[in-house]
């Protein structure tokens, strides 16, 4: 009996795990990057809306780095941006570095740490954040990340 309670509980646990996140709005991702120090820049209408629904950038305090957010109009192009990105991120693997690999339900997450630079990209349904910084401020970017719901 115990031995079913304990394969049932475990059976629970990785499936809750399992459920679908919930995407920050652009108006989340401003509020929460301006109340963390960040500068936002909304730079939307440098793309037609057929491409991207909204970018906005968040600048740190001392212009070292920045914190991306994307919207995309379909799924399609939400999931072949994360795509490129992802490539694009693991070429800079070298001899020695770290990464993390996760997808489950709408949700993707990658991310590598390499040559004193920190690269992660998260997807949540057709929305996005990226960053690339030197791993010195890789705690910020992932504090920021989890409070946005996307680590």
């Amino acid at each position: 009996m115990r031995k079913n309670i304990l394969i049932i509980s475990i059976c629970f646990i990785l499936l809750s795990g399992c459920s679908n996140k919930t995407p920050a709005a652009a108006d989340d991702f401003t509020t929460t990057m301006e109340e963390r120090g960040y500068t936002v820049d909304d730079i939307s209408a440098q793309y037609s809306e057929e491409d991207i629904e909204s970018c906005i950038l968040a600048l740190s305090e001392d212009d070292n780095y920045q914190i991306e957010f994307y919207i995309w109009p379909s799924d399609e192009q939400t999931n072949q941006a994360y795509s490129n990105l992802k490539s694009h991120i693991e070429s800079f693997e070298d001899s020695v570095y770290t990464s993390k690999t996760v997808s489950v339900a709408n949700y993707s997450y990658y991310a590598l740490t390499t040559n004193g630079e920190y690269h992660v990209v998260s997807r949540v349904d057709r929305t996005m954040v990226y960053a690339s910084v030197p791993v010195d401020c890789k705690s910020d970017v992932e504090a920021a990340m989890t409070e946005l719901g996307y680590l």
